[in-house]
This record gives C-alpha cells, structure tokens and sequence, in this order.
C-alpha cells in the first residue's frame, strides 16, 4: 500500500477526556499515565484502520517508549492550553493520573466503547514495561521513530502497519471533510446567536 501524508485529523477534546476516563474507570480509576496514553494509542490504530473511524484525531508522536497522542500527553502533563479543563476530571499525580470525576460517555458510540474494552482487557494483565514493548513493534513507530526526540506518525503509516483495506484512507479523508464542515457550520450559528443576543440587550 503506498501512501503520501496526506490527512491530518481534528483533535476531539471531549471523546479524548471521555476514552481516557473510561479506560481509567475499567481500572479502577488509575494507572500509569504511560500506559493510558499507549492504550488510547492502540484504540485509535485500531478503529482508524477497522471502522475508519477516529477516536481522539490526535497527532500521534514516535518517540522513546512509542507511539505518543500528542495533545492528550501535553494535557496530562499540563502543557496545553486546555488542560485545565481536562484537570476537572482526570489530575495527574507523579507517573500516574487518576479519574477525580466522572465526564460521563455521551460522545462515545457503542462500537468505540467495545473496542475500549476489549483494548483495556486484552493488556489487563500485562505490566507497564510490556505494553512499551509491545507498542514498540509497530511498524509506523519503527519506521517515524528518529533514535532521539520525537517524529510524527502519519495517519497513512498507521493504516499501513495496520494492513488497513483499500479506500480505508480515501473513507476518513471523505468523513474528516464532511467533520469540518459541520463544525464551521456549528460555530457560525453560535456566532450568530451571539451577535443577535448583543444587538438584543
């Protein structure tokens, strides 16, 4: 499958919090925040190239311990300007975070929801060292990761180590287009209503 960086993904800041607070619920509240992130990692590769569906439309990053989403790692280590909103419900304490209150799951479908279980179950029982490692044979992190630092994974890499089928990617390029544009039509209506309440008072 040959492929050119050609999609880039818009961030979803509420399924984000709403995965991760669900992954940390299945157990039981906290983990490591290394292995939230490669969890997530591994939903998103997976429902990308199975469903053609993103979870997070995170930037994923290769780096030293594997594949990284980028803004939900910014967030966690209080590095992104919407952090402080992901803090109401998910604080991080040393190497680990912890579900302080629940967001609730009303932005999850049915189907990411199973493929969040079945990720959290498939590595239930493997320590935080075995995840790395195990993220650490992906062919898009072999291929991305420059020895040092950090590198981004494009969206075509992952559906490449994912032996994604055929109009997989022309599917979320189509679907991610149509997402942008209900989400420009989204906040011109709120900029109306907002002109029309200031002409108003």
């Amino acid at each position: 499958m040959q492929m050119e960086f050609l999609v880039e993904l818009s961030f979803d800041f509420k399924k984000s919090l709403e995965a991760s607070a669900y992954l940390l619920e299945l157990a039981g509240g906290s983990m490591e925040y290394v292995r939230l992130l490669d969890l997530l990692y591994m939903a998103e590769r997976e429902l990308l190239a199975e469903k053609a569906l993103p979870l997070t439309g995170d930037l994923a990053l290769a780096m030293s311990h594997g594949p990284v989403l980028s803004t939900i790692s910014d967030m966690i280590l209080d590095k992104n300007w919407q952090a402080p909103d992901w803090h109401k419900f998910i604080k991080r304490s040393g190497y680990s975070v912890k579900l302080i209150t629940d967001p609730g799951f009303e932005h999850l479908s049915a189907c990411i929801i199973d493929k969040l279980r079945e990720v959290h179950f498939r590595h239930y029982e493997m320590n935080l060292g075995e995840v790395i490692d195990l993220a650490q044979t992906f062919s898009e992190w072999k291929k991305n990761y420059p020895g040092a630092g950090s590198a981004p994974i494009p969206l075509e890499a992952i559906l490449e180590g994912m032996r994604a089928e055929e109009g997989t990617l022309e599917t979320i390029r189509e679907e991610e287009a149509i997402r942008r544009q209900m989400n420009q039509v989204i906040v011109s209506a709120r900029e109306k209503l907002a002109e029309r309440s200031e002409v108003a008072s």
